[in-house]
């Protein structure tokens, strides 16, 4: 939401997002991966992979984004 939308420092914007998703380990990594050779700048603030019992190979992924973009 643009709610958490802020000025940074210097001009900068700063917009935080929180994402939930469902997948396996090995997938969450390979989104991760993606997400840090972007080339938007992004940062993950928060990480969290929660198991699932009905389904082993099937996890709760939340996790934070972070990105910055210079405004005028």
């Amino acid at each position: 939401p643009l709610a958490n939308l802020k000025p940074g420092p210097a001009g900068y914007f700063q917009l935080a997002l929180e994402l939930e998703a469902f997948g396996g380990y090995h997938e969450a990594g390979s989104f991760l991966d993606a997400l840090e050779n972007s080339e938007r700048l992004l940062r993950v603030r928060a990480f969290r992979l929660q198991d699932n019992p009905k389904d082993p190979w099937r996890h709760q992924v939340n996790f934070t984004l972070e990105t910055y973009w210079w405004g005028s």
